[in-house]
């Protein structure tokens, strides 16, 4: 299963770095093209800080931690002897989104970012692929966690 956990880690952050290098291959930064009007537009920025750009010029502090995180998760992953199809998903996700984004931040400085939607009006923060990577395994560690409300299953994401 930790062999799969890699695979398909690996998966996610190719898709993710594949991405990127197409954006910065055919964008300007804030130049911006409609996928479909009024939700989805392909907008390159550099993103200099974390979540919402929050945070801005961090790059070393966002570095070393990403890399502590890194390690305690390896470390858990080594670690634990019987991993679900749940926590698999979840640690691939993770792994895959923090490695993607410390890439960019290592060689680019900046985190490059580029899906741009609108919902309801509301203009939502530009993300890419490692940012849904990171968010989809948060959301199922947290629902993994609540909906079985045991204190130890915490510890199985």
């Amino acid at each position: 299963m930790k062999k799969k956990i890699l695979i398909l880690s690996l998966v996610f952050l190719v898709i993710d770095q594949i991405s990127k290098i197409l954006v910065l291959n055919n964008f300007e930064q804030l130049n911006s093209i409609k996928i479909v009007n009024n939700l989805l537009y392909i907008t390159f920025v550099k993103n200099e800080g974390a979540a919402f750009s929050i945070l801005q010029g961090g790059r070393i502090i966002f570095i070393v931690l990403s890399l502590i995180v890194l390690f305690v998760m390896i470390m858990h992953i080594i670690k634990d002897k019987k991993i679900r199809k749940v926590e698999f998903v979840c640690y691939s996700l993770l792994l895959a989104g923090i490695v993607g984004n410390l890439i960019d931040r290592v060689i680019y400085g900046y985190v490059v970012d580029f899906i741009d939607m609108y919902f309801f009006g509301y203009d939502f923060p530009i993300f890419n692929v490692a940012d849904i990577c990171i968010v989809f395994g948060a959301i199922i560690f947290a629902s993994t966690y609540m909906t079985k409300g045991e204190k130890d299953e915490i510890n199985n994401c």
